[in-house]
């Protein structure tokens, strides 16, 4: 038997354990390539470094939703039970953040699918919001669980209006 296999207990599926948390990672190289894309523009950085992380960022998502796919479909009772979690089950804003950022490196290339993207991710993040704060308020919460991950689906609502300048939506604000 191989040491990577070693890992994962006889008789259980192979993806039981990927968090739906690492979903954050494509959230941190999103954000890095708007970064590195703003500063080739101000201070004159090499573009391809922001093309690379965007890259990066595209290739992550798709293998972390494989992944994920795998693990909902051979082990749903983990998935349920991650989603069901006073914690864990505030990661899943990650998904749908990940849908409202990745349109921002996307733009240039593919304009309709980023538009695609970011109205999915718009709609998942309010529903997963109100979700969770249904779920805050009419469950009673302990002093333990209220962590750092309470706020993903909260702040997640901030990030819809990101990319609204590069996929040309305009605001009734402005």
């Amino acid at each position: 038997m191989s040491e990577s296999l070693a890992l994962v207990a006889p008789g259980r599926p192979v993806f039981e354990y990927l968090p739906v948390g690492l979903f954050g990672a494509v959230m941190g190289l999103t954000g890095l390539s708007v970064a590195w894309r703003l500063a080739h523009a101000r201070y004159g950085a090499p573009e391809w470094v922001a093309l690379a992380i965007a890259a990066v960022a595209v290739a992550v998502f798709v293998l972390v939703v494989a992944g994920y796919a795998v693990k909902l479909v051979t082990a749903f009772g983990a998935v349920r039970e991650e989603f069901r979690h006073p914690i864990a089950g505030n990661l899943f804003g990650t998904v749908l953040i990940s849908l409202l950022l990745l349109p921002i490196v996307l733009e240039p290339y593919a304009h309709r699918f980023a538009q695609s993207l970011w109205a999915v991710g718009a709609a998942g993040i309010f529903v997963f919001a109100w979700l969770m704060v249904s779920r805050w308020m009419s469950d009673r919460q302990q002093a333990a669980h209220a962590t750092p991950a309470w706020i993903i689906p909260v702040v997640g609502l901030l990030d819809v209006p990101l990319a609204l300048p590069p996929l040309g939506f305009r605001s009734r604000m402005g």
